[in-house]
């Protein structure tokens, strides 16, 4: 070549590049062509494909990969490809993260719903010859010109650009195989308010990218997919920006999760991408399964393989040609699900939506005209159960299951559903009779089974089916018939025994007898017996609250609160405590707070033996161990009743008078005899000068009477000192203990403790002469007093 005619090239050349900077400049958008930044056409394009290209995608990733400012914030590495079909290498890729819609790879996937697009921007220059069938970056972005936004070139603000590749899914009916789009959220949830949330749910409150898109209020495919930095999670923030924080996806590229996180059996359910909107719907998982929607359904199910002929039809309701919940002995199988008049759940030549996971038991198959109404699942087993799809929810088919209409008005069965009335029905029912879930071998199989013995809710009782029990009484025994079916509910059953099985126990020392014949028999002989509701609350039917709920109530009657005391029972040390039947209002007693199971023996198990004080903090008792000298009902050795109703009854039941018991009130010199206002309870005292000057009225008022008590006495034999002992010692008889009367005169009558108050006197037992004395130095008696007693 001519050297003239190579720089005439070159120069040409050259002026061909200046040109085509030129008209770049003024065409292509920043920050494709930015001279300023060295950015020009070159550095995309070279001057002669015949010296080779790097491709659409690899020129594009020069920029848009991490670390490269010139990719701003849209990095993107070849791991972001989506592969949710598994139908593309990841040779040199160690994490697919799978954020962003595939790049590269045909442009026809029948299993993505994807063809070549048909709109004149998405076809101009032939694009699709120069990628020859591929996706390239270029298919849906203009590098060019960003008057559509994100570079795109057709719009895509109503998924114009989405639905010209995946315009089989441009349909609002869903038995096309794929999920409606263009339909209106709010009409469709004011159509069907239990069907739909009134406004979509978001998983993830605190990020905005997780919740659902609505387009102008309508549904569409970027409601719950995104394109670029999307990872299926709401716990990420989506988008290119936050490219170094987002998780490994699916490559569904789901706003948010296609699976909430796992609960346990019977709790509420975490949202997935379908119950964001979907109200009302629950998982498969009553027992633990964890099978959430999408195990079941697909957004997009058009498409099969391995269909042919009618199997081609799409499946109604979205549910997948596999599911993909399975297990060691649950192999998934394929489904064909394809008419809204026949339910598809089970089929014997195979294809039922049930049968991917389950076998359904035989006996579920064939029989009776009643058994065949069971080859349709849904007959029992509700997909909007509560208590979780598919559990069982339909008994009242067949049974007449409900608060108010029992399932049979054989037997006993009306009286057992009304103890548990209100319960889940089915749990009644597995109350009595054995039922085994997907195996269904113990249910409608011709038998009843029962799930368990009588005994295992009656006890040791010997309840008759079908028989008719009158309700109890208001008082212990309660009907013999009612309450001895589990428990001793007559005297003629006693002892109270156990409701464990299988053997009827009758020990103190097993807990659900401890002290109940003690207390509902009064075989201790100290007290009237007991009814069950002094302790428990009346029972008034079989079904009360308070009765066969699983825990044992404690409501006390007004005995064990008599002085205002709040008795407890401790279940985890199985004691008794403030209780007044156990002595709370006295002092003393060494086992006040007793163990359910412990015996007690002697009276000083709940007070002391005497008492210090009548009640506590009040006024002194007398030292005396003969009790019957003031109770009456106490009998002769003092060491039992001879009258116990009257013994921890609520009331101190003390004899009338019983001051003359021992003595009289006042005790009297021999011959004396006391009338009515003069001394009207005087007795002769039993032993010599015992009556003294008792009678002389500054000492006693003539008016005194035995019910007066103590106080008359207190004066001189007490000293005004808190407690009886030692001034009031009561050990008869008085005339063979004369030592135990003590001379101590109340303090506010002395001078001085240290002078003489009663002088010259000897109070001692017989065969002992005694020696009368006199007072003097207290207010009454400066000067020796006269002698006390002319008897001595």
């Amino acid at each position: 070549m001519k050297k003239s005619t190579s720089i005439a090239l070159m120069v040409l050349a050259q002026g061909l590049l200046f040109a085509v900077g030129a008209f770049a400049a003024l065409i292509v958008s920043h920050p494709h062509y930015d001279e300023t930044v060295g950015f020009v056409c070159i550095t995309c394009h070279t001057t002669h494909l015949a010296l080779g290209s790097t491709g659409y995608n690899n020129v594009c990733q020069n920029c848009h990969r991490p670390g490269d400012p010139a990719a701003g914030l849209k990095p993107i590495t070849p791991a972001d490809a989506a592969n949710p079909f598994g139908n593309h290498s990841t040779t040199g890729i160690n994490r697919m993260y799978q954020t962003s819609h595939r790049w590269d790879g045909s442009d026809t996937s029948p299993a993505a719903g994807a063809e070549p697009p048909v709109q004149a921007q998405m076809t101009t220059s032939g694009l699709r010859v120069r990628t020859r069938g591929q996706l390239a970056c270029v298919r849906c972005h203009n590098q060019h010109s960003n008057t559509n936004g994100s570079f795109l070139r057709v719009a895509n603000d109503t998924d114009q650009l989405c639905l010209d590749c995946h315009r089989s899914r441009n349909t609002a009916d869903q038995a096309k195989g794929t999920h409606p789009v263009g339909i209106d959220y709010q009409q469709s949830a004011a159509a069907n308010p239990s069907g739909f949330n009134s406004v979509p749910l978001n998983a993830n409150p605190s990020n905005p990218t997780s919740a659902m898109k609505l387009l102008n209020g309508t549904v569409s495919c970027s409601t719950c997919h995104g394109v670029h930095g999307t990872d299926s999670r709401s716990s990420t923030i989506d988008g290119s920006a936050n490219f170094a924080n987002l998780s490994s996806g699916d490559g569904n590229l789901l706003r948010t999760d296609k699976r909430g996180a796992a609960v346990v059996a019977g709790a509420a359910d975490n949202l997935n991408v379908c119950t964001n909107c979907h109200a009302n719907k629950t998982n498969h998982n009553k027992h633990g399964q964890d099978v959430q929607c999408t195990d079941c359904h697909g957004a997009h199910v058009e498409y099969d393989e391995a269909a042919s002929g009618s199997e081609a039809t799409p499946n109604i309701y979205l549910v997948r040609r596999y599911l993909k919940y399975s297990s060691a002995t649950r192999i998934s199988k394929r489904i064909i699900y394809n008419s809204t008049s026949n339910k598809n759940f089970y089929s014997p030549i195979g294809g039922g939506v049930c049968q991917s996971c389950h076998n359904p038991p035989a006996n579920h198959l064939s029989g009776t005209a009643v058994e065949l109404g069971h080859l349709n699942c849904a007959t029992c087993h509700n997909h909007d159960e509560p208590r979780g799809a598919f559990s069982v929810g339909a008994c009242g088919t067949c049974h007449l299951i409900a608060t108010s209409n029992p399932p049979l008005a054989t037997g006993s069965h009306t009286a057992h559903f009304a103890v548990i009335a209100g319960s889940d029905p089915l749990l009644v029912c597995t109350k009595c009779h054995l039922f085994t879930g997907d195996s269904g071998s113990t249910h409608a199989n011709g038998t009843v089974d029962v799930n368990n013995s009588c005994n295992s809710c009656h006890g040791q009782g010997t309840p008759v089916w079908g028989a008719v029990y009158a309700a109890p009484g208001s008082t212990f025994p309660y009907s013999s018939l009612q309450c001895d079916k589990c428990h001793s509910g007559s005297a003629a059953s006693i002892p109270f025994y156990s409701t464990a099985t299988p053997n009827k126990v009758t020990a103190s020392t097993d807990v659900k007898v401890g002290a109940h014949t003690s207390h509902l028999a009064a075989s201790h002989t100290i007290a009237n017996a007991l009814a069950c509701d002094d302790c428990h609350g009346m029972v008034a039917t079989v079904n009360s609250p308070n009765h066969m709920n699983g825990t044992t109530d404690f409501s006390f009657g007004a005995l064990a609160v008599t002085g205002g005391v709040t008795p407890v029972y401790n279940p985890v040390t199985g004691q008794c405590s403030n209780v007044y039947c156990h002595g709370v209002t006295m002092e003393g007693g060494v086992s006040k707070t007793p163990g359910w199971t412990q015996t007690l023996t002697g009276c000083a198990s709940c007070h002391g033996f005497p008492p210090a004080t009548v009640q506590s903090g009040s006024a002194a008792h007398p030292n005396s161990v003969n009790c019957n000298s003031c109770h009456a009902h106490v009998n002769a050795t003092n060491d039992g009743f001879s009258d116990s109703s009257l013994h921890i009854n609520g009331v101190a039941d003390v004899t009338a008078g019983s001051c003359d018991s021992c003595h009289g009130y006042p005790p009297v010199p021999a011959g004396f005899v006391g009338t009515h206002g003069n001394w009207s309870s005087a007795r002769v005292q039993d032993y010599p000068g015992g009556g003294g000057a008792h009678i002389v009225n500054a000492h006693i008022p003539r008016t005194a009477k035995a019910a007066d008590g103590w106080n008359n006495c207190a004066v001189c034999h007490n000293s005004g000192k808190a407690g009886s002992s030692p001034y009031h010692k009561m050990t008869l008889p008085l005339s063979g203990n004369i030592s135990n009367v003590t001379v101590a005169v109340d303090p506010q009558y002395r001078f001085a403790d240290s002078y003489t108050i009663y002088s010259s006197a000897k109070l001692v037992n017989p065969p002992a002469t005694n020696v009368t004395g006199s007072c003097s130095n207290i207010s009454c008696h400066m000067s020796p007093s006269p002698r006390w007693s002319v008897e001595r």
